[in-house]
C-alpha cells in the first residue's frame, strides 16, 4: 500500500511539472548604446594671402588647383579665392602666369579677382630681356570707363597687329615678323596713340586664343619701354574687338 502511494505521489509530481511552463529567460537588452555625434571641426582661417598662379594646365590658389573646362567652372575658382577675401580685397596682388597659359583663363582669373575686390594685379610673365616681366593689370570690373582716345592694341589671327582708339576710327596695322608680331614697328604706333591721349594713359589689349598668352604679354610689355608714354595700367579684353571699331568693355 505504501509503495502504491509513493508511486502516485511521484506520478502526480511528474504530471504537474509537465504543465508548468519554463521560466522565461530575461530578454537581452537590445537597445544599442547611443552613438556619439560627430562635432564638426571649425575650418581654420587662412593667415596670409595665397600664392596666385596660372600655368598651361589650370589656375592655382596656394596649393590647390582649380579645373576649369567650361565657363560655369569659374565658380570653382571663386570658391577657392573666397576664404582669402580679407587678404585680397582693396589690394594690389601678384599673379604669376606661364607663357603657355590660355588667354581666356588669364581673363577669367583677372575677372574673379576683380569680383573679389582686388584693385590691380601685378602680373608676372617671362618675356624678352628688354621688356619688364611685371605689369600692372586692372581687372575689367575695377577699371574706370576709358576716355574716347584711350589706346587699344590687338594681335590678329595672322599674328599681325592693329592699334587704334577705344572710340573707333582708322586702325594702324602691321604685318607679322619672323617669329610673331613685329613689335618694333608696332611700338611706333603705340607711341603715337599713347602720346595723343595724355589724359588717359591706359592700354587695352586682346588676342585670339590661338595666339597664346606669351605673345600678348610681350605686346603689352613693349609699351612699357616707350619713353614718356608708358601706360599706367593695362586691361585685358576677353572679346577680341574688330580693328577700327568702337570697343565695348
Amino acid at each position: 500500500m505504501r509503495r502504491i502511494s509513493w508511486l502516485l505521489v511521484v506520478s502526480a509530481g511528474w504530471l504537474l511539472g509537465c504543465d508548468e511552463k519554463a521560466a522565461p529567460k530575461p530578454e537581452a537588452n537590445l537597445a544599442k548604446a547611443p552613438v556619439a555625434e560627430e562635432v564638426p571641426q571649425p575650418v581654420a582661417k587662412p593667415k596670409e594671402a595665397p600664392e596666385l598662379a596660372l600655368d598651361d594646365i589650370s589656375p592655382r590658389v596656394g596649393y590647390s588647383r582649380v579645373v576649369i573646362k567650361e565657363d560655369r567652372d569659374r565658380a570653382n575658382l571663386r570658391a577657392e579665392l573666397e576664404p582669402y577675401r580679407e587678404f585680397l580685397a582693396g589690394k594690389e596682388v601678384p599673379l604669376t602666369v606661364d607663357r603657355k597659359s590660355s588667354i581666356k583663363l588669364v581673363g577669367l582669373y583677372l575677372d574673379e579677382l576683380g569680383e573679389l575686390g582686388v584693385t590691380a594685379v601685378r602680373l608676372r610673365t617671362e618675356t624678352r630681356k628688354e621688356y619688364p616681366a611685371d605689369l600692372r593689370f586692372v581687372p575689367r570690373k575695377r577699371a574706370q570707363a576709358p576716355t574716347a582716345c584711350a589706346t587699344v592694341a590687338v594681335i590678329l589671327e595672322d599674328r599681325g597687329t592693329a592699334v587704334w582708339k577705344v572710340s573707333g576710327g582708322t586702325a594702324t596695322k602691321h604685318a607679322h615678323g619672323l617669329g610673331g608680331p613685329d613689335l618694333s614697328t608696332t611700338s611706333a604706333s603705340l607711341e603715337r596713340f599713347l602720346k595723343g591721349c595724355k589724359q588717359d594713359r591706359r592700354l587695352y589689349v586682346a588676342a585670339p586664343e590661338v595666339i597664346g598668352w606669351g605673345l600678348l604679354f610681350d605686346l603689352a610689355a613693349s609699351a612699357q619701354v616707350i619713353p614718356d608714354a608708358r601706360p599706367e595700367a593695362t586691361t585685358l579684353l576677353l572679346q577680341v574687338p574688330v580693328a577700327g571699331r568702337k570697343v565695348e568693355l
